[in-house]
């Protein structure tokens, strides 16, 4: 896995388009960096990425029907919201419906729905009401930042697909026959990391369980 910053990726870009590590001024700095971020967004929504869930844990600050702030680069859900004060079992868990399903719900109902957007913000609304104080945890996948300064680490532990995606940008703008090979270059990265993302590992355990390792049933029991 390479680690690279925003100003190593705008030099491998160079390094192809203009036969130079030296970083470009001005506008066309600009572009290139602008192209760097749409890379990073169309590696980020091609897949669930395990470098973009979180893990988040909030506080109550209001008592009724809570509103909860999410992080400004939320993207969905990946867990059922749990109330943190309550046993480990179920009935802790807050699973998320579609907010216009909240209408055909009971008041003592147990569920979530989200509100909002990019621009304004996401929340969670939880029901039903809950005291001040209680503290939620929950999993979630975010949009990847976008990357401003030159020291800006990429999320993304295969680099290569970001700087390769950005140098077809800057071909496709100059409409240089290239193009076309570096853009399926660069999805052929794309899907091999896919690949690797679902292949389990070695540490886990892959075998499917039979129907007495499932039930716990043994024979002559």
């Amino acid at each position: 896995m390479a680690i690279k910053t925003l100003q190593n990726l705008l030099e491998d870009i160079g390094a192809y388009v203009d036969q130079s590590l030296t970083l470009p001024t001005g506008d066309e700095l600009t572009s290139r960096v602008n192209y760097v971020n749409r890379a990073l967004e169309e590696w980020g929504n091609s897949f669930q990425w395990k470098q973009l869930r979180f893990s988040s844990t909030v506080t109550s600050v209001t008592v009724g029907n809570p509103s909860l702030a999410l992080p400004s680069t939320f993207k969905k859900l990946m867990s059922p919201l749990v109330d943190e004060s309550k046993p480990v079992d179920k009935t802790r868990n807050y699973v998320e419906i579609r907010p216009e399903e909240r209408l055909q719900k009971g008041a003592a109902d147990k569920y979530i729905y989200i509100l909002g957007d990019a621009v304004r913000g996401n929340s969670i609304h939880v029901n039903p009401s809950q005291a001040s104080g209680v503290t939620y945890s929950f999993d979630y996948q975010a949009f990847p930042s976008s990357m401003a300064t030159l020291t800006d680490i990429c999320v993304n532990p295969y680099p290569e697909f970001i700087s390769s995606r950005a140098i077809g940008y800057v071909l496709e703008a100059r409409s240089d026959p290239r193009f076309p090979q570096v853009k399926a270059d660069a999805d052929t990265m794309l899907q091999r990391q896919i690949e690797e993302e679902v292949t389990p590992s070695g540490g886990e355990d892959n075998k499917v369980p039979t129907w007495p390792e499932k039930t716990g049933f043994r024979i002559g029991e």
